[in-house]
């Protein structure tokens, strides 16, 4: 799928992401699937963040966990991070953009069967907020 973020000029921002069905993953670094009566993981997902285009050039996807320092090209976005684009030779710091199209893959995992409540139709319902952040 792709996200598009489109600006009124070109500024520095990241997007935080926000697990709404935190606790639903066995692992805190990947988002929930929610719960089958309130206390099975039915799984988990990552997002992944493929190719990028901004103002019509190819860009690095970058992340950091605090939104400030640390910022480094990566794939996968975790609940709590924080993902911005860089210019490709410096993956140190977000560039300013006014146009942002990036690619998302979902990468999914379901808990096994055996460990779950499968009596009665299970509804996947994982959710996540990508939050803008004026850097």
């Amino acid at each position: 799928m792709d996200l598009t973020v489109k600006c009124d000029a070109a500024t520095r921002f990241a997007l935080l992401g926000i697990d709404n069905r935190a606790g639903s993953s066995a692992l805190n670094s990947m988002f929930g699937l929610g719960k089958i009566n309130g206390t099975q993981n039915i799984g988990k997902y990552l997002l992944v963040m493929m190719s990028a285009v901004a103002d019509g050039v190819s860009v690095l996807p970058i992340k950091s966990k605090d939104g400030e320092t640390g910022w480094h090209g990566h794939l996968f976005w975790m609940p709590g991070d924080y993902a911005s684009v860089a210019a490709p030779a410096d993956a140190s710091y977000p560039i300013n953009v006014q146009d942002l199209t990036l690619e998302l893959a979902l990468n999914t995992s379901i808990e096994r069967a055996s460990l779950l409540d499968l009596t009665n139709e299970v509804k996947i319902d994982g959710s996540a907020t990508l939050e803008m952040k004026y850097l």
